[in-house]
């Protein structure tokens, strides 16, 4: 009888604290993701500005990257990131330039995180959904 009042509590911290620490890896897999996105975006950009100048004038060419994050740098991000499920993870992509010679590419990663051992009900919009920013200057 007291293992069934004590194991219960035991147990349902047990969980608790497996979720946690899948929580914890998610966010540090996420971090990983964002910095992985603007690294490959800041790659392409280069690359399809080489490409630019190499076949046009050179006042032809844009002077910043993209505005927005290439589908193809989107796949390769997913596919770079093996713990986070593709379809609840997310990217957006913005490039800043501030005018002084210095262009800043931003990539945000977000993902809803889901419970897998505790049955917990619906949890207010953005608790469970962390995102994370990197940022590159060139």
């Amino acid at each position: 009888m007291e293992f069934g009042l004590v194991g219960l509590i035991f147990f349902v911290l047990l969980l608790g604290a497996m979720e946690m620490a899948r929580f914890q890896f998610m966010q540090q897999s996420l971090r990983d993701a964002a910095g992985e996105a603007v690294r490959a975006a800041l790659i392409q950009a280069n690359l399809a500005t080489a490409e630019c100048y190499a076949t046009q004038p050179p006042n032809a060419c844009p002077p910043s990257p993209p505005t927005s994050l290439p589908a193809d740098v989107e796949a390769f991000v997913k596919s770079r990131t093996p713990f986070l499920d593709p379809d609840l993870l997310s990217f957006t992509f913005e490039s800043d330039d501030a005018g002084n010679g210095v262009r800043t590419i931003r990539a945000t990663a977000s993902y809803q995180f889901q419970f897998l051992f505790l049955p917990v009900p619906e949890w207010p919009s953005g608790l469970l959904a962390p995102t994370n920013v990197a940022a590159l200057s060139y």
